[in-house]
């Protein structure tokens, strides 16, 4: 990356000022946006198994056990229902620490767009997916019973014309069941926007596992099915997705490497790890797609206001101390040396090093102070980076700044990627530990 050593002009510096004040704290902006979006479906509206005779050309195949449904996990991930239904098993009460847990899974699985915090109150937990009756008849009779791994959960919820019901049982299975309005928009438009964790570029259609008249639609990928197809229920013909997550299957290994993209540049990011496989850092790329123009970032001494890395706890809270307001930072707002102009060429890619967080919030529920700053514990925790950084675009060969340049913002918020932190690493070299890391590898 090229790098522009001229200062920045006081006017560009109030331009540039005034976005990074609007847009550090666009992301709870948007958030709170979407909670409102998302509202708690009445039990009226919540539909129970569909009618199978609504399947035409339901094939020997396409019923299965159809005909002796047993909403066993099994059952659920291999039958060609769409419908995830409330399951009928005992109601139970469940910690604030459980249902934070449901939250986190669920987040880091299907992502932000319909699993918001306010869902949090919606979450109904039970002992079992089939009724207590069922499991003691099914023990005299000593027939097959599946066990319970983890607590049994179902969320009925809405987000604007989408009726979505999730079933799931923690650490175990998730499925999602989502009726799309009238208008039926296209699969690829309804991930786009309801889940935005699944990828269906990376998905392989199955098209011999049902009949076309069944399931128009059916992906699979390590640990995910995606499938599709139109359904009668009480008040109708209806069309529906589901989507069915086994989080201990995806890809086989955990996830060391995330990525986001706008319109103009990819960021990557990958975990910096030890040798006792604990992370130390991360190295965050950002990447030039383009054939023929530049990208010109606006780069701030003080990383963290570019790339904030949170950490979040085993109850799904963000225990990471808030970034300081840009006009109280002791580093100074208004110094040309806080700001420099940085190039990237077509095709070509800038990395940054930043260390795991060496500070928590003590009470992740109180501000950040000085008496509530702790050095990060020793522990399992997710990390979330959130890029917030000023750039603009260029024609390719163009070496001097425009005077008033088209400033556009790269929002991204990255997956959440899961890390083991220990406090005696936090003095490591975080570069010289990825190039061995590397060199190992090579």
């Amino acid at each position: 990356m090229q790098m522009n050593k001229n200062p920045i002009k006081p006017t560009f510096l109030i331009i540039i000022l005034t976005m990074f004040f609007v847009h550090l704290d666009a992301f709870s902006h948007e958030n709170k946006a979407s909670e409102v979006t998302v509202r708690k479906l009445p039990d009226e509206e919540i539909l129970s198994l569909e009618d199978d005779e609504a399947a035409k050309g339901l094939t020997m195949k396409d019923r299965g056990f159809a005909s002796m449904y047993i909403p066993w996990k099994k059952t659920i991930l291999n039958d060609w229902r769409l419908v995830a239904h409330r399951p009928q098993g005992e109601p139970v009460s469940a910690t604030d620490k459980t249902k934070r847990a449901i939250f986190n899974e669920l987040q880091k699985n299907i992502g932000q767009s319909i699993i918001q915090k306010n869902i949090i109150s919606f979450i109904e937990t039970y002992t079992d997916l089939v009724p207590k009756e069922l499991i003691e008849k099914f023990k005299r009779d000593k027939w097959y019973i599946e066990e319970r791994k983890g607590i049994v959960y179902f969320i009925p919820l809405q987000k604007g014309p989408y009726k979505i019901q999730i079933l799931g049982e923690l650490g175990s299975f998730i499925s999602v069941f989502v009726k799309f309005p009238d208008d039926r928009p296209t699969l690829s438009d309804v991930c786009r926007e309801l889940l935005p964790r699944i990828d269906l570029g990376q998905m392989k259609r199955n098209e011999e596992r049902f009949s076309k008249a069944v399931c128009d639609n059916y992906l699979e990928s390590g640990g995910i099915q995606i499938k599709t197809g139109q359904r009668k229920g009480p008040t109708g013909v209806f069309y529906g997705l589901r989507l069915d997550v086994e989080p201990k299957k995806q890809g086989g290994k955990e996830t060391k490497m995330v990525m986001a993209k706008n319109k103009d540049a990819v960021v990557r990011a990958e975990c910096i790890k030890a040798n006792t496989g604990s992370t130390v850092g991360f190295r965050i790329e950002v990447i030039n797609p383009n054939t023929d123009k530049n990208i010109v970032l606006v780069v701030r001494d003080n990383i963290s206001y570019l790339f904030d890395v949170r950490l979040i706890n085993e109850e799904g809270l963000d225990i990471s101390p808030m970034l300081p307001e840009m006009a109280k930072d002791k580093r100074g707002p208004n110094t040309p040396k806080t700001y420099r102009y940085g190039i990237i060429l077509p095709g070509t890619s800038h990395s940054w090093f930043i260390p795991v967080p060496n500070q928590v919030r003590a009470d992740p529920r109180k501000p950040t102070n000085d008496n509530n700053l702790q050095a990060t514990p020793k522990g399992e925790y997710m990390a979330e980076i959130k890029v917030v950084v000023g750039y603009f675009t260029q024609d390719k060969g163009v070496e001097s700044i425009p005077k008033y340049p088209d400033f556009q913002v790269l929002r991204l918020t990255l997956p959440r990627i899961s890390i083991s932190v220990d406090p005696n690493l936090f003095n490591l070299d975080i570069i010289k530990t990825y190039i061995g890391s590397v060199n190992k590898l090579n």
